[in-house]
């Protein structure tokens, strides 16, 4: 599992680095456009046999830019729950072009919108996938493809998917960063991001930006998706200065909800017990995509975070720009979520002994009984290698005992 707490505190270092040495006139992003956006629209974790009714909610937001952060699709194979395994790479494909065609996508897609995007394990082609899942390049292409990249795109002549777009022009600019967390990613040694894409990240902090975004598959700052809810949190003890601020959009299509876990029990779950220290505010546990909110005057003034849902607005945390700068005397962190008490822990730790227990000792009690079963049923069978080792009297002594019984 990746260490997101790790990976956080290295990328803190790599801003502050890149705040101290950055030139600020180096242009080093894979893509300029010089139109100025106010609203970016952001989600992860979509399954093409659910419903694919949230992309007209997304439209009526009517963003300019749409991100996606990770399982686009899901094109690995579930075996059993919490089991997967590999797709050959032509069923990978279709996967991607049937969603790719699908009605609700489709219109979504020639909505004006501009679609950007990462992937994560299950859209990488392996649940867990790392830097030695196989078929990653053909995935890479098969992925691009979804993504409408160019022919001759940067992105399709390097390893990973990784890359950055530069939006506005004066005081109102926009970085957004997005980063690959699944090519490179070394379990062992829990490295996410590669030698060269960390430097690759350093290089493109160095431009100077009205704000900066970073999105990736999992939290890390910013933007971010994959664990099937959305929540805002915020770390205060970062290196650069001022607070992290980390919005989680997840999923699309589907929530927590499993075979095993109903929607009212993961719901109660993520509220009370599943609690982010860095969590600020309530949870969003239905279908759901995040909003990015800029509000220029001269130059940006404020930001607002938002998670909105099927039923509307869900979440949202407003920032002053001013706040997110090193220079300046920043805010600290919005109140936190309270955290778990220890009656509600013991509660928790209870109930799952017991659900993990009773079943255990359920089994054991049927294997015994029907064991007692067999020997009734069975009460003198005797293998055909011991009896093979009878001898005369031993066979004239069993007879005699069955006569008497």
């Amino acid at each position: 599992m990746m260490n997101k707490s790790n990976l956080l505190l290295k990328v803190a270092l790599v801003v502050l680095i890149a705040d101290i040495h950055a030139a600020h006139t180096a242009l080093v992003s894979d893509y300029y456009n010089q139109s100025v956006i106010s609203t970016i629209a952001f989600g992860s974790c979509s399954k093409n046999h659910k419903p694919q009714t949230i992309w007209k909610i997304i439209t009526a937001q009517k963003p300019e830019l749409f991100v996606w952060l990770g399982d686009v699709v899901y094109a690995d194979r579930r075996i059993v729950p919490f089991v997967w395994t590999r797709n050959p790479p032509e069923v990978v494909e279709d996967i991607y072009r049937t969603y790719y065609n699908s009605s609700a996508y489709k219109q979504f897609r020639n909505s004006g919108v501009k679609i950007v995007g990462i992937w994560d394990d299950h859209d990488y082609g392996e649940n867990g996938g790392n830097k030695d899942s196989n078929n990653k390049l053909q995935t890479q292409h098969v992925f691009l493809n979804f993504m409408d990249e160019p022919p001759d795109s940067i992105r399709r002549r390097r390893e990973g998917i990784y890359v950055s777009y530069y939006f506005g022009t004066g005081n109102k600019t926009v970085k957004l960063i997005l980063l690959d967390t699944r090519t490179f990613f070394d379990p062992i040694n829990e490295d996410v991001l590669g030698d060269v894409q960390w430097q690759w990240l350093k290089e493109q902090l160095q431009e100077d930006a009205a704000l900066t975004i970073i999105g990736s598959s999992i939290q890390v700052i910013l933007l971010s998706g994959d664990v099937h809810f959305g929540e805002i949190s915020c770390l205060d003890e970062t290196w650069i200065g001022y607070p992290i601020f980390d919005i989680t959009s997840s999923g699309l299509t589907h929530t927590c909800e499993t075979v095993l876990i109903p929607s009212s029990v993961c719901s109660w779950t993520l509220k009370n017990y599943v609690i982010s220290k860095y969590r600020t505010g309530d949870v969003h546990v239905n279908r759901n995509f995040g909003i990015i909110r800029l509000e220029w005057n001269d130059q940006a003034t404020e930001i607002s975070l938002e998670i909105h849902g099927v039923d509307g607005l869900g979440l949202q945390q407003r920032i002053k720009l001013s706040d997110l700068d090193s220079k300046a005397s920043p805010a600290k962190c919005p109140p936190k979520a309270a955290r778990p008490t220890n009656y509600i822990k013991l509660a928790v730790y209870t109930i799952s002994t017991c659900q993990i227990f009773i079943p255990l000792i359920m089994i054991i009690q049927i294997i015994r009984y029907i064991n007692k079963i067999f020997k009734r049923m069975y009460p003198l069978e005797i293998s055909m290698d011991n009896a093979t080792n009878l001898t005369a009297n031993d066979c004239h002594g069993l007879d005699s005992r069955l006569k008497a019984e």
